[in-house]
């Protein structure tokens, strides 16, 4: 039997920004909102929004760009 593990809200704001990013909903060479904004519209705190923003960058899926915001890098 598979055990069962406890789902981390990072883990989950994670999958939810990984799906935006490859179902187009964030095309590529575009920039994610706000960390304020899109931290609001997840209902997380903007500490679990940058460790999630730092997983997808960790995959190559996004870059954070001095003045320019966290761009979504071409996968």
């Amino acid at each position: 039997m598979k055990s069962i593990k406890p789902r981390r809200t990072v883990d989950l704001v994670t999958e939810r920004l990984r799906s935006d990013i490859l179902t187009g909903i964030y095309p590529v060479g575009s920039r994610l909102p706000a960390e304020r904004k899109l931290s609001e519209e997840l209902e997380v705190n903007r500490l679990t929004l940058r460790a999630a923003i730092s997983h997808l960058e960790a995959e190559g899926l996004v870059v954070p760009r001095h003045g320019q915001g966290i761009v979504v890098l071409n996968y």
